[in-house]
């Protein structure tokens, strides 16, 4: 006859609390598991989020050489506005330039005496572009090399290259931390898995004249291996509760962190991984509370032969 749950699960109650210091070192390391591959999940979404935003926020800036006529910069205003893949074209004038280099060094006296010195303006007009994406640019850059209007561009006038190198080392940080979580969450599933099989190991050892008793009394073997399924599932609970506990109360701490990171961009990071905790964290969460029972499972199988 079958055991009724609530009974077994008493007893996987009462082998927790009596071998409480072997289950606390289990918790713990099933807790820093858990917060590790966490930590490296939330620093993968920070990173993917960081990518977009920039994506999304990357112009590029061509600046024609001083004296180019108005006609020509016109003229490739208007080509670069008709290509699909472009969303916008702003044409800055040389005096626009002057202007915002004046303003942008207006600390500097230096700079301030040496700009109200000038005789003539130094500055070329210049253009912003924004593509709809990254990808886009190769297409613009066609129009740019066409001999009609290569000529009027200054030598290294187009930002967009150091903004793509930088979005590239980027994506690049970011497959390295994919590959180190990975690596990290393979080398710590299998500490966790081998420190609940001992666990188990160790706890059907001390209690191995119980279960001979049990046995001799006819209990089945639902109720003999019960409460070491049903504790493994108490160890998993509890380490994914204080994980997840430790990682909001990390999300708070850095969450100034998080607003300068993102300074000038619509986006709060920390309120972002708030309401989306379970999406991002779940994976960890729900992988500890599965090996654990997994593991406990390949363990009262292979130690507790009724």
């Amino acid at each position: 006859m079958l055991t009724p749950f609530p009974r077994v699960a008493r007893f996987a109650a009462k082998n927790f609390w009596r071998d409480i210091w072997l289950s606390s070192v289990t918790i713990i390391i099933f807790v820093l598991a858990i917060s590790l591959v966490g930590v490296l999940s939330g620093v993968k979404v920070i990173t993917d989020q960081a990518i977009t935003v920039l994506r999304s926020k990357v112009d590029v800036v061509v600046t024609l050489k001083p004296g180019t006529t108005e006609t020509v910069v016109l003229d490739l205003k208007r080509k670069i506005g008709e290509l699909p893949e472009t969303t916008a074209v702003e044409y800055v004038t040389a005096e626009e330039n002057l202007e915002r280099f004046k303003s942008l060094h207006l600390g500097d006296e230096t700079i301030t005496k040496g700009t109200a010195a000038l005789e003539t303006n130094p500055f070329g007009p210049s253009l912003k572009i924004i593509a709809r994406s990254l990808d886009e640019y190769p297409k613009i850059a066609k129009v740019l090399e066409d001999q009609t209007f290569a000529a009027a561009i200054e030598e290294g006038g187009r930002s967009l290259e150091a903004n793509q190198a930088a979005i590239q080392k980027l994506s690049h940080f970011t497959r390295n931390v994919n590959r180190f979580s990975l690596a990290l969450t393979l080398i710590f599933s299998l500490i966790a898995v081998l420190v609940v099989v001992n666990t188990m190991r160790i706890a059907i050892h001390t209690h191995r004249e119980e279960i001979g008793i049990m046995k001799l009394v006819g209990a089945s073997n639902w109720f003999v291996r019960g409460p070491f399924l049903i504790e493994s599932v108490f160890i998993g609970l509890l380490a994914a509760i204080i994980a997840s506990l430790l990682l909001l109360a990390g999300i708070a701490l850095l969450e100034g962190w998080f607003n300068s990171l993102f300074q000038g961009y619509d986006v709060n990071m920390a309120e972002y991984l708030r309401t989306h905790f379970f999406g991002i964290f779940w994976g960890p969460l729900l992988g500890a509370l599965l090996l654990s029972i997994v593991s406990a499972a390949i363990a009262v199988g292979r130690y507790l032969r009724v």
